[in-house]
């Protein structure tokens, strides 16, 4: 037997489901996709990326604080007209209005009252239109205006999906009830009111999205320009870092070893060689360690150098201390190694007894010199490279100061070292990051504000359009021409090449302006019919231009002038009608007068709220790349324990300890070993990051085999750790296959976009790298290694 049972439940979940499919076409619409998207401001989603809002946060809070500023200043016209309209009976009014100009003040340090704040604008906006019941009195016009801009004020602060249907609802609950309440006033009007506050949602809720899209597109450029700049600068830092260890131990160790060797030595004697191998060997350690060397921190410590004698002349104790307040940490230290390396270059090569230290100070700048008359040298001469281009003026150009050298053979040496000084104070004290903020470009605060001028300008002139279609009151047709100049300002602004930079500009949008305050005046009978239907924004589209293109004061002043005037002889033609259609002018001239300081307001909060974004920004950028250079320091640690400093901090510390006598034949021979193999390590140029911590383990391991290795590099680093760490694992494999007195060498040199890695030497294999290209030539007994990579 069939069952005759109709199931019925198929076609309800067919409805469903093509009303779920129609509900999601729909939401995919530009409207809808304008009213629910989320607008609300984005952090970064984490602690180690750069913040990708820098432009969408400073304009939304320009908004947000020019948005509020102005709710609170509109709330005296509200109290104005209230007490003008009603009398003693306004006074309850008056105090509501009074209490949303203090919440919206006290909203702009915080967003817990924002919910409250729109909805208590359009709350005493009602209560104004019940309390008056005059449509045409200048209390209801006031309550327009009310509405219209918390309707505005509701859009800016509610920024997330829910924000355009919320403010939605209010208005029409809003014009429910006074349509229910004053059904006199006629449907007619109702729709109006509901057609403005709609199309004040759509065009605020469009201009907003467009302007978050637009700062979101310049933040994503910044952002990656920023990870850009944060990847070199993180490499620069790492460099410096390297630079200045390699100088460290060029200053120290490779010296102290150097003088030993030569015999140079004897003339300080050995208690003080003693004290210097033990400085020294506490150094290397720190190095190896990754511990904090020691810094100088004052300037005075320029005139400590134990071993050799130092004469002082120039300015006293207590000015050199006042540098110390004029010049940063970082600079001071770097000027004592300055100092010491020079007086160690005297003592080791002039055979001068003694060396000058001369100080001076001016407004400007300071100036050390160090001076002896010593045998002198030929600058031209060619050195080792370290001590003169490196720990003198390589570090002085590192640090942002100059140093010379004058010296001629048998005329002594002159060392100079001068250093600009901050007379502000703002040494040592503050960071880097400070001084970088204070002068940090916000380069997109100009278009962001002209755009979103533009924007206003175009959305208030299609508002214009809506109303004037939707049957607003156009006595003389007056609405026609408006709109007409309107558009013009927008089409003339937009399209003519040069406009915004032609003298005239500013003349020709405060004509427009005036006379499209004059034409909505005269459509609504200067205040006297329809008041309610009055476009009082109207007039500021091409006055916001004017502000966009005219960043001068004064031809600002001038304009806003002569519109009050203007407002002023209309609000006589009003009179000749009535008291109260001068009085609704003059608010009238408030409204559009008022809008217009508000966004010059924003102007000046978009400059100024741009640069503390882009400061908060810097100072997170720049813990977050201080954090990532200590953690490639941590990396750069092993460069160092690879390094084979333990034979050099042995043969020291003996030295120290009065092990070694410091002027034996044997101990002079260990030293000038060790010597010369930590200056083939300082070679190893610490500008090339990753190499130079891939390749010293290669040195250290062929010293321990036995293996003469001759490496030479060019001067440019391999790109990434890995590639690098790559090769050096091949290398020290290789060197493992040699025996002690054979040869391995080894160059790394760009030829034209790529990187050459050579290796000539006995039994030597091809490695199997992907990222290579490798050929392997036999040259009689000894192997040819060629290698082509990016």
């Amino acid at each position: 037997m069939l069952d005759d049972t109709i199931d019925y439940s198929l076609p309800a979940t067919i409805g469903i489901q093509k009303l779920r499919t129609f509900f999601s076409a729909a939401f995919r619409l530009p409207i809808f996709a304008v009213l629910f998207v989320d607008l609300s401001e984005r952090e970064s989603v984490s602690p180690r990326e750069f913040s990708t809002a820098v432009e969408t946060r400073s304009i939304l809070m320009a908004f947000r604080q020019s948005a509020l500023a102005f709710a609170a200043l509109w709330q005296f016209v509200m109290v104005f007209t209230a007490f003008g309209t009603l009398g003693r009976d306004g006074l309850a009014l008056a105090a509501a209005v009074t209490l949303v100009g203090l919440s919206a003040l006290l909203a702009r340090t915080g967003r817990h009252l924002d919910p409250l704040i729109s909805t208590g604008m359009a709350g005493t906006g009602l209560w104004a239109y019940l309390a008056s019941g005059d449509i045409d009195s200048a209390l209801v016009f006031a309550a327009c205006w009310q509405i219209n801009f918390a309707t505005c004020l509701g859009i800016i602060l509610l920024l997330r999906p829910y924000g355009a249907p919320l403010t939605t609802g209010i208005t029409v609950a809003l014009v429910a009830i006074l349509a229910l309440a004053l059904p006199e006033w006629g449907i007619g009007t109702f729709v109006s009111i509901l057609t403005t506050q709609l199309s004040i949602i759509i065009a605020v809720r469009w201009g907003v999205s467009r302007l978050v899209i637009i700062a979101s597109e310049a933040d994503a450029i910044e952002s990656r320009r920023n990870a850009a700049l944060q990847r070199t600068r993180l490499v620069e830092r790492v460099s410096m870092e390297l630079v200045e260890e390699s100088r460290m131990l060029h200053d120290t160790a490779i010296n102290t070893l150097g003088a030993i060797a030569d015999g140079s030595a004897d003339i300080a004697g050995h208690r003080y060689i003693q004290e210097q191998c033990r400085r020294d060997v506490k150094i290397l350690r720190a190095l190896q360690a990754r511990t904090t060397r020691p810094i100088p921190e004052k300037l005075e410590e320029i005139f400590h150098q134990p071993g050799f004698a130092i004469r002082r002349s120039g300015v006293a104790d207590d000015e050199i201390a006042h540098c110390n307040q004029l010049i940063s940490a970082s600079t001071i230290a770097a000027v004592v190694h300055v100092v010491r390396e020079a007086v160690k270059n005297s003592a080791k090569h002039s055979g001068a007894d003694h060396v000058v230290i001369d100080v001076r100070m001016s407004e400007a700048r300071l100036t050390v010199t160090i001076s002896d008359l010593g045998r002198g040298f030929d600058p031209r001469t060619p050195t080792d490279g370290r001590g003169i281009a490196e720990s003198i003026i390589g570090r002085a150009c590192d640090n942002g100061f100059h140093a010379s050298i004058d010296s001629r053979p048998g005329a002594g040496t002159l060392v100079t070292v001068t250093v600009p000084l901050d007379q502000a104070g703002t040494g040592s004290g503050h960071t880097e990051v400070a001084g970088g903020a204070k002068n940090a470009p916000w380069t997109s605060a100009v278009q962001l504000y002209q755009r979103s001028s533009e924007l206003w300008a175009i959305g208030v002139t299609a508002v214009s359009v809506i109303l004037t279609a939707a049957g607003g009151t156009n006595h003389h047709m007056a609405l026609f021409p408006m709109i007409t100049l309107m558009a013009t300002a927008c089409l003339v602004y937009r399209f003519i090449p040069g406009f915004q930079y032609h003298r005239l500009a500013g003349v020709l949008l405060a004509t427009i302006s005036i006379t499209v305050f004059v034409l909505s005046a005269a459509a609504v009978e200067f205040g006297s019919d329809g008041a309610m239907h009055w476009q009082a924004l109207a007039s500021t589209g091409p006055f916001i231009l004017l502000l966009a293109i005219t960043p001068r004061r004064s031809t600002r002043g001038l304009a806003a002038a002569l519109w009050i005037l203007v407002a002023l002889a209309t609000a006589l033609v009003g009179l000749s009608y009535s008291a109260t259609a001068a009085q609704i002018v003059l608010v009238a001239g408030a409204v559009g007068i008022g809008f217009c300081g508000l966004w010059a307001m924003l102007q000046r909060l978009l400059a100024t709220l741009g640069r503390e974004v882009v400061r908060s920004e810097l100072e997170a950028h720049e813990a977050l790349l201080q954090a990532e250079v200590e953690e490639a320091a941590q990396k750069s640690k092993q460069r160092w324990m690879d390094a084979g400093l333990e034979s050099a901090i042995s043969l020291l510390d003996e030295i120290g300890r009065s092990g070694r006598n410091p002027a034996s034949q044997l101990t002079r021979q260990a030293c000038g070993v060790e010597e010369r193999y930590l200056r083939q390590l300082v070679q190893i140029s610490p500008h090339l990051v990753n190499l130079s911590r891939a390749f010293p383990a290669t040195l250290a391991r062929a010293r321990h085999l036995g293996v003469a290795y001759f490496l030479q590099l060019g001067d440019v680093d391999i790109r990434d750790e890995e590639t690098a760490q790559s090769i050096a694992s091949y290398i020290l494999g290789m060197l493992l296959k040699l025996n002690p007195g054979d040869e391995l060498r080894v160059s790394l040199f760009p030829v034209g976009d790529e990187l050459q890695l050579t290796l000539v030497g006995e039994s030597i294999t091809s490695p199997d790298f992907p990222f290579a290209r490798v050929t392997n030539t036999q040259l009689g007994a000894v192997n040819l290694v060629e290698m082509m990579f990016a």
